[in-house]
């Protein structure tokens, strides 16, 4: 970016995060959510020890300082004082698909595994409080470790972060960090400056597709800026996204001669389209990894398949054929079930654990 838009940017004040506290807040949280001494409910009442929902309520304050301290630890991006040398990766979306949004299988299966929330654009507080998943092992474990995957933006995030920084810029006024891409906060008046210096700096552009104005003219400046085989389009994931997705690869074939795709995936189903240099357009549907993978990595995605062969091209080489999905046994769905009974199992002894290290601590003190 030029030292203007520079010196402007950074002027936008920028949510509060710090890494260290985003630790703290995270651990404190675990803490608490498996160490709360229930006992002392007794003292205000026996019988609310023995309420599920006080229960939930009272063990409910470790998963806010868990989720707060996954956002507060999330990074900010400085380009003044970025020492990454490689070229960032530009994330382009509407502000409103922040936190929103998965490429996630929306199956039963990957919501057993913690990893799919039905009904995830509801509000915070009525998924924290009232879901099973925001209480599920693997859910905790990846947002204590950083490996949520949960929504859109941390899939792509994951996908990218070998290949550079994945950057976006953050939406004015919000008072949380989104987890995901590594945020520039920019006045109003320099967005535009902002995103053109940004986009001759990356070295890929993704632009998940939404109704947007904002994003209509940003996707006219991709396709003006960016080399097309450094463009990577993401479907819409919104209710009739395919009749949404077919208008705008008209409007693209109308207005930059972009090629409409022969056939879109089922509907509902998220895709990703790319383009080679000669302007011939590739999709790519989202490749799932085994079952028995979910738990372990707290994502179904298969970020490798499914990235691999737009990575490949991005410098004009030669691509391979998107990847197809791999057949799956029910053996393998099957075994997978006996993963998150582990996970149970394996909490279940750390915090059996972390008891008998406190009872420990205490009787050396007296």
């Amino acid at each position: 970016m030029n030292e203007l838009t520079v010196r402007q940017a950074l002027k936008h004040k920028a949510p509060f995060r710090s890494r260290l506290l985003g630790l703290f807040m995270r651990v404190f949280g675990v803490v608490w959510m498996f160490c709360f001494p229930l006992e002392e409910l007794d003292e205000i009442n026996p019988d609310l020890r023995n309420n599920f929902m006080v229960s939930v309520l009272a063990l409910s304050p470790g998963f806010l300082l868990l989720t707060l301290g996954y956002k507060v630890g999330s990074r900010t991006f400085d380009p003044v004082r970025n020492r990454d040398k490689r070229r960032p990766i530009l994330y382009l979306r509407s502000f409103a698909a922040d936190g929103r949004g998965t490429l996630q299988p929306r199956t039963w299966l990957a919501f057993y595994h913690g990893i799919y929330l039905p009904f995830s654009d509801t509000a915070t507080l009525l998924k924290t409080v009232l879901f099973f998943n925001f209480w599920h092992p693997v859910k905790i474990f990846g947002l204590l470790f950083g490996r949520d995957r949960f929504t859109t933006e941390e899939t792509l995030w994951s996908a990218f972060k070998k290949l550079g920084r994945f950057v976006a810029i953050g939406s004015p006024g919000e008072k949380l960090a989104t987890p995901g891409a590594d945020r520039l906060y920019v006045e109003d008046h320099v967005w535009k400056e902002s995103v053109e210096s940004l986009l001759r700096d990356a070295q890929v552009v993704v632009v998940r597709l939404a109704a947007s104005s904002g994003l209509e003219w940003e996707l006219s400046q991709v396709f003006r800026i960016v080399p097309i085989e450094r463009i990577l389009l993401l479907s819409s994931d919104v209710h009739g996204n395919n009749e949404f997705n077919g208008r705008v690869f008209t409007w693209l074939n109308r207005s930059f001669g972009v090629p409409f795709p022969a056939e879109l995936p089922a509907e509902f189903e998220p895709f990703l389209v790319y383009f080679e240099t000669d302007r011939t357009t590739r999709i790519q549907q989202i490749v799932l990894k085994s079952p028995i993978l979910w738990s372990l990595s707290c994502s179904a995605v298969d970020v490798r398949d499914t990235f691999s062969s737009f990575i490949q091209g991005i410098n004009g080489g030669q691509r391979k054929s998107p990847c197809r999905q791999k057949k799956r046994s029910r053996l393998e769905s099957f075994v997978s079930l006996l993963i998150v009974p582990a996970f149970v199992i394996l909490v279940l002894l750390l915090v059996v654990l972390s008891l008998i290290a406190t009872s420990f601590v205490e009787s050396l003190v007296s």
